[in-house]
């Protein structure tokens, strides 16, 4: 459930941050485009490699797959499992072809690299949350865990309200004609 968590937590600031408005986006791209280019590429690469961890069918990991239910729960699960397997399979392929491992043909261009999207990722995780909230429901009684508000002090929304600052104060330095501020430190 921590792990389901801190999912959550990535994938919320991840949306704060690439998935508002389109002027949000421009304010980014005003700022520092290339800082945030890098930025949601290595971002949307962790949380792929989170779906993929947190959903690795090796044995020796520790994973949903790998989960010891009560017999009661197994055939549930079982349909939860298959579920989760179908929805995270476009992160293991991204993982196994593209951001751990450089897969020949993709690199040479032969063939494109692997499709994700913003559905496959809602979609992944929900599953994962579908089939840990089965189990902890089976002890706990709880109703699901509501991850949507998820955030964090200081996080993306800081950083966007900053950044739209600074903004606003360069473009009154043009516009006074000051000269730019300088941080070489």
């Amino acid at each position: 459930m921590q792990d389901a968590a801190r999912l959550h937590l990535k994938w919320n600031e991840f949306l704060s941050v690439y998935g508002g408005p389109k002027s949000r986006i421009d304010d980014l791209n005003k700022a520092a485009p290339g800082f945030f280019f890098l930025t949601q590429n290595a971002w949307r690469h962790d949380i792929i490699l989170h779906i993929f961890r947190m959903t690795d069918e090796n044995r020796k990991v520790l994973s949903i797959p790998k989960l010891k239910v009560p017999p009661g729960l197994a055939n549930e699960f079982k349909g939860k499992l298959s579920m989760l397997k179908t929805a995270s399979k476009f992160a293991h392929t991204l993982r196994n072809h593209y951001i751990a491992h450089r897969n020949r043909e993709v690199a040479l261009q032969v063939r494109p690299v692997p499709d994700s999207s913003v559905r496959q990722i809602r979609m992944a995780i929900a599953a994962i949350d579908d089939a840990l909230h089965l189990i902890d429901n089976h002890f706990t009684s709880r109703e699901p865990t509501m991850y949507e508000h998820l955030d964090m002090v200081g996080g993306a929304n800081s950083l966007i309200w900053i950044i739209r600052r600074g903004l606003k104060a360069r473009s009154n330095d043009l516009e006074n004609h000051r000269p730019m501020m300088r941080f070489d430190e």
